[in-house]
């Protein structure tokens, strides 16, 4: 699994909105969730968005595991995830 600089960055932020909210145990569970889906099956984990014939990738995005929404890349023929983003489902 490849996360960029950017969204290590963006993690780190929510961890600490998520964690100043009292709710650091619901994000670091999400987290985990998120983790072991795209390791185990991340074509079965989201919703497909789109693909990226030439670099053989198909893009999706999920939402399930609040208050986190990731928005990543499958390799197609590799065993390869790519996490293109996150944010937050909470408000503000």
């Amino acid at each position: 699994m490849i996360v960029p600089g950017h969204v290590r960055e963006a993690l780190k932020q929510l961890h600490r909105k998520e964690a100043n909210a009292g709710r650091r145990e619901q994000f670091l569970s999400a987290m985990r969730t998120i983790a072991k889906r795209l390791r185990d099956d991340p074509l079965r984990f989201g919703e497909p968005l789109y693909r990226l014939p030439a670099l053989k990738l198909l893009v999706c995005v999920a939402a399930s595991v609040p208050p986190l929404v990731v928005d990543f890349g499958v390799h197609q023929t590799r065993p390869l995830v790519i996490i293109r983003g996150v944010r937050g489902t909470s408000p503000e």
